[in-house]
């Protein structure tokens, strides 16, 4: 079986609360939805996967892909150190449209590293079921259709949310917010946690600027972190610092 992967790179997780940990990244291509302010646009084609085997020094390796299972084994092990990152990411694009591929490849990757962590959009639950054994973090979008220009995706995060909290696991929910967020919005969304898991953590993050999409103000960014304190305890504001430090 064949992976269907865009990017490998050795790099520091940029967002939510586990900002700053080293990780190797696996980008997978594709996704269901199509966000306004996608930054990562490539990912949803295949042709070339990019490998950067040195990290930080933008000397890329282009290879066909997708991949040999097999074969992206034996670049992470020749290429990276993993007993020196906190996990391998899996990321995308929206990875769990790939998991009849990942429930192959995952335990491969489990036995290579401590912790397996996957980015994902938060809509598959039923796709997350199938893998989330292999899991140990997730980072969970919850999608605002006024920052997203996508239709409303409300009851597919409440079901991933119950799916992920079936099993042991460190999960967060990130909610990406621009100048144009409708503050209802955002009552809805925590509404969504406090009923299901009031104890999670959940990062507002401001937009990276992209596609015409602007940043919120810190003004806008203070109120609904206020607001949001009425139903939850744990609401952070953390930008995208990977993005301020030029790093993949």
């Amino acid at each position: 079986m064949k992976v269907p992967l865009l990017e490998i790179f050795s790099s520091v997780q940029g967002e939510g609360p586990l900002v700053g940990y080293r990780q190797l990244f696996l980008r997978l291509a594709g996704c269901n939805l199509n966000c306004r302010y996608c930054d990562t646009k490539h990912a949803v084609s295949c042709g070339k996967c990019k490998i950067e085997k040195k990290a930080g020094s933008s000397n890329f390796e282009y290879i066909s892909t997708p991949l040999e299972i097999d074969k992206l084994l034996q670049i992470i092990q020749e290429n990276y150190d993993l007993n020196k990152h906190h996990s391998v990411s899996i990321t995308g694009g929206e990875p769990l449209i790939h998991y009849e591929i990942l429930k192959i490849l995952l335990p491969k990757i489990k036995k290579l590293t401590k912790s397996i962590f996957l980015e994902t959009n938060g809509t598959l639950p039923g796709e997350l079921q199938e893998v989330l054994k292999f899991i140990d973090f997730i980072s969970m979008d919850i999608k605002l259709p006024s920052a997203a220009k996508i239709s409303p995706c409300w009851e597919s995060h409440r079901k991933f949310l119950r799916a992920a909290l079936s099993r042991e696991i460190y999960l967060y929910i990130k909610i990406v917010v621009s100048s144009n967020t409708v503050e209802e919005e955002l009552k809805t969304a925590c509404k969504l946690i406090k009923d299901e898991a009031p104890g999670i953590p959940l990062i507002i993050q401001p937009v990276t600027p992209h596609n015409s999409v602007k940043a919120p103000t810190t003004r806008q960014l203070l109120k609904w972190q206020e607001m949001l304190l009425d139903y939850l305890n744990d609401v952070r504001i953390i930008p995208q610092t990977h993005r301020a430090l030029g790093l993949l």
